[in-house]
């Protein structure tokens, strides 16, 4: 009865093994499994066909986790330079031999330091070894050798624009003007040394104008009837010419100016418009405010030679009037030390 007992709970415990998958010898004789003489010839088998330790397992609740693939073996070691890497520490902030311009701003290098300079703010330009001194001002136009001279943005240099034939540079605008204004001398007329000139400038044609310098000032044009005269100077001698209005019908605001050179304008010396009231023996009118519009003095010390005085007025009106061509009259006098 014990051996039938036994045998069915060896059954049972088979199945229980069969089902977790492993196998046992049991000897009812020994009372244990796979005993030395056991010989009941049953055998549990686990489902893959192998014999099993039956002995117990521990159950950890928790099924083994997979990690998949593990790091692929590449098969070759990381090679060894051997040499650590050197720090050059940073680079320096310039070459030593680093030296330019950058529009008008000259750099170069010192002991690694970048200096700059602002040529422009020296009144200079900026060349491949430092700030040059401007020639001219940046910009500027004015007159040369008979042409216009336009200096570049940086004063560097300027170009020259020879006026075409028959025009002169005007100093004043920088600009060619036509020199109809201002013929080739024609056999002028000699001034006298003891009797006034009395020119009636409505018989002249306005061939004539100044250019622009002491008291004949710029924007206004001598647009009367002019006339050229000459004289000759033997010594170096102090020279007044004074042209004032004379024509008792009509008002002439006259100008006059001095030449050495005749039919050049370039040439002139010296130009006259107005003469303060202070200084005329004209009678001025509270209208000619401080100067006497209808006289005009030349007083200049001149070297030996022949000199050119134009006689010119201006055309145009006013609030109390008119100005018009008309008689003038002309004095010089060499009698002053």
């Amino acid at each position: 009865m014990a051996r039938d007992s036994l045998l069915r709970a060896c059954a049972t415990l088979g199945l229980l093994l069969a089902f977790s998958g492993c196998s046992a010898l049991v000897d009812p004789d020994e009372g244990q499994l796979g005993g030395p003489n056991s010989d009941s010839g049953i055998v549990l088998m686990d489902a893959g066909g192998g014999g099993v330790d039956a002995g117990p397992r521990p159950d950890t609740g928790t099924p083994p986790v997979d990690a998949g693939p593990g790091p692929a073996d590449t098969g070759t070691p990381p090679a060894d330079t051997g040499t650590p890497p050197v720090d050059s520490g940073p680079p320096p902030a310039c070459r030593p031999d680093e030296r330019g311009c950058e529009g008008e701003t000259f750099f170069f290098c010192d002991e690694g330091e970048r200096v700059e300079i602002d040529c422009f703010d020296e009144g200079a330009y900026c060349t491949a070894e430092g700030c040059a001194p401007w020639r001219c001002e940046p910009g500027e136009r004015f007159c040369m050798e008979g042409a216009v001279a336009q200096c570049d943005a940086r004063g560097s240099g300027f170009t020259l624009t020879a006026c075409p034939e028959g025009s002169f540079c005007d100093p004043d605008s920088a600009s060619c003007v036509d020199d109809v204004l201002n013929p080739d001398c024609e056999a002028p007329e000699a001034l006298g040394g003891f009797f006034a000139e009395r020119i009636d400038l409505c018989d002249e044609d306005d061939d004539w104008t100044y250019v622009p310098m002491g008291d004949c000032g710029a924007g206004s044009v001598a647009d009367g009837g002019d006339a050229v005269f000459t004289f000759d100077v033997m010594t170096r001698q102090r020279v007044v010419l004074d042209l004032r209005d004379d024509d008792g019908s009509a008002a002439v605001d006259t100008v006059m100016y001095l030449l050495d050179e005749c039919g050049d304008p370039m040439s002139q010396l010296a130009c006259d418009d107005d003469v303060p009231c202070s200084e005329s023996d004209v009678r001025c009118s509270d209208s000619d405010r401080g100067v006497q519009v209808r006289q005009s003095i030349i007083d200049v010390v001149l070297d030996p030679g022949t000199y050119y005085v134009v006689v010119d007025s201006f055309l145009y009106t006013r609030s109390d009037g008119s100005f018009t061509c008309g008689q003038v009259r002309l004095d010089i006098d060499r009698s002053r030390p």
